[in-house]
């Protein structure tokens, strides 16, 4: 949608019509530094997330240093747009999945103070999350597959003790 002002003439004895129109909510400004400080502060832009960068890598083959990255994103993304410069501000390295991306993501953008936050080396199996032992969604949905909903926690937890061996999968606190 464009910011740009809804510039029109005006006539002699004419009633005073407003010049800029903000085109998200239709509020009217006669002066142009009242429109722009509107749309700074009811419609900042958006900043791109750890989703818009893994959208932009959608099909990438894992692994992948930072500077594949950034040649793979150049054919998808304009050059000049917030979430080339996000993926260009990824810390280098070698990504074995998105999931580390993300994580590079929130280093790049630092804890918040402007400080960058220090890299952790990559896992074996990938990921913050996945070397935190946690349960992944894919693994859940592995260990869910066949069930008929609705179902009691019971009954959610005696269908993935049964097929727990049938697709090959382990507890983390089995391992």
């Amino acid at each position: 949608m464009s910011t740009s002002p809804d510039v029109s003439h005006q006539r002699a004895g004419e009633p005073s019509r407003p010049r800029y129109v903000c085109p998200y909510d239709g509020e009217a400004f006669d002066q142009k530094s009242r429109f722009e400080r509107h749309m700074a502060s009811a419609h900042p832009p958006r900043a791109p997330c750890a989703a818009d960068i893994e959208k932009a890598l959608a099909g990438i083959e894992f692994p992948k240093s930072k500077r594949e990255l950034v040649e793979y994103a150049a054919q998808r993304v304009p050059a000049d747009s917030d979430v080339m410069r996000a993926i260009r501000s990824l810390p280098d390295g070698t990504y074995r999945d998105a999931a580390e991306v993300a994580v590079g993501f929130g280093q790049a953008r630092g804890p918040g103070d402007g400080a960058p936050a220090e890299r952790e080396p990559p896992s074996v199996r990938g990921g913050h999350a996945a070397a935190t032992e946690g349960v992944s969604a894919a693994a859940v949905a592995k260990i869910l597959g066949g069930i008929d909903f609705p179902k009691t926690k019971s009954e959610l937890v005696d269908h993935a003790r049964h097929r727990q061996e049938s697709v090959g999968w382990a507890s983390p606190r089995s391992r």
